[in-house]
């Protein structure tokens, strides 16, 4: 596959993660039965910040692939590789420790589950649920394609260098006087 195409499908997979990621606040925001929801809002913030972690790391991305184009400015296209991967780290790490970590999704059913209104128990939880779980496949998808970046862009690096190496074991470069001192005028017999 050729590199320009490797770094639209790594844009294209992290748009994705903005997408489902979106997807999942609005359906954490939308309608909310109670005023009061403090486990639900605090959902809500670590989403959008996960959101906004995915866009910096969008704009590295497209950055990126732009500065594939003919001529290649590898130096820029590392720089913002480098750049996108750490924020979709941040947005990663956000991810599986905020949003679908086992306290955070535990508080958000157990507030459900103390509501009156059974909207929040038949509707929105498992609505909200599956959202979170939606979520995974793009972020692993997109790790994935940050992975083929690197290893594509390192061989296409690889290509166009030249390596030269060098040693010296025990050989001595002499000049023509200082051979005809050590073994004469004459040269080796």
């Amino acid at each position: 596959m050729a590199l320009e195409t490797v770094f639209q499908d790594l844009v294209t997979r992290i748009e994705r993660v903005r997408e489902e990621l979106t997807q999942l606040w609005i359906t954490v925001k939308q309608d909310p039965p109670t005023e009061n929801a403090v486990p639900i809002e605090r959902f809500a913030e670590v989403i959008e910040d996960a959101i906004g972690w995915i866009e910096e790391a969008r704009a590295g991305a497209i950055a990126a692939r732009d500065a594939m184009s003919h001529p290649m400015d590898s130096y820029r296209v590392r720089q913002e590789l480098m750049s996108s991967q750490e924020q979709f780290f941040v947005a990663a790490y956000q991810f599986s420790t905020e949003i679908v970590s086992f306290e955070r999704l535990a508080a958000v059913l157990q507030f459900c589950n103390e509501q009156d209104d059974l909207r929040w128990r038949r509707a929105w939880a498992p609505e909200a649920m599956r959202a979170v779980e939606r979520c995974r496949e793009p972020y692993d998808a997109a790790g994935r394609a940050l992975y083929v970046c690197w290893r594509d862009l390192a061989e296409r690096l690889s290509l166009a260098s030249v390596s030269v190496q060098t040693t010296n074991v025990g050989q001595q470069i002499t000049g023509a006087s200082e051979f005809a001192r050590a073994f004469g005028s004459e040269g080796i017999g």
